[in-house]
């Protein structure tokens, strides 16, 4: 695996990191230890029941076990604006996010038994997350879009809390 992380701070307090990283798997290597893109969606049916805790480099709308790769990039960008400046203690950070991955599986037929998918085609989700609302929780957004899209427009969505706590 290599992992390229690079980080601008600009003057007017704004930043974005890009975060790209690749992971290749040599040999017979199990499903259940090949690359599968931090996937951070429970496979419930309705939205409000996929309410958890967003992660901080994971795609919030791949279910668990959705894809599976031995070879797999993936891209991300986070652009943070200034904090929005309210009053003393109610400063919150709004966040734009981008999450890209590509993978494959050089023998899928040799895994049986559990149903999967590969990363062939890029795979999409972009969103936001508002950041420190009430003692470092906030909120977070992002919506699933491109090749990988699912037909039922509430299962692209994803809706949770994120928590930043700085001491």
């Amino acid at each position: 695996g290599l992992k390229l992380d690079y980080y601008i701070k600009r003057t007017n307090l704004s930043s974005t990191n890009f975060l790209l990283e690749g992971d290749y798997a040599i040999g017979n290597v199990p499903l259940t230890h090949l690359y599968h893109a931090y996937p951070n969606a429970p496979t419930k049916d309705e939205i409000l029941q996929r309410f958890s805790v967003a992660g901080r480099r994971s795609f919030e709308t791949m279910y668990f076990g959705e894809f599976f790769s031995d070879q797999l990039v993936t891209f991300q960008v986070k652009h943070s604006l200034r904090r929005f400046y309210f009053s003393e203690r109610f400063k919150p950070e709004l966040v734009l996010i981008s999450r890209h991955a590509l993978g494959n599986m050089r023998n899928p037929e040799e895994h049986i038994g559990l149903p999967f998918n590969t990363l062939e085609q890029l795979y999409n989700e972009s969103g936001f997350e508002l950041n420190k609302l009430i003692f470092g929780f906030g909120l977070s957004f992002a919506y699933r879009y491109g090749f990988y899209n699912l037909p039922q427009f509430e299962d692209n969505i994803s809706f949770k809390f994120t928590f930043y706590a700085k001491f």
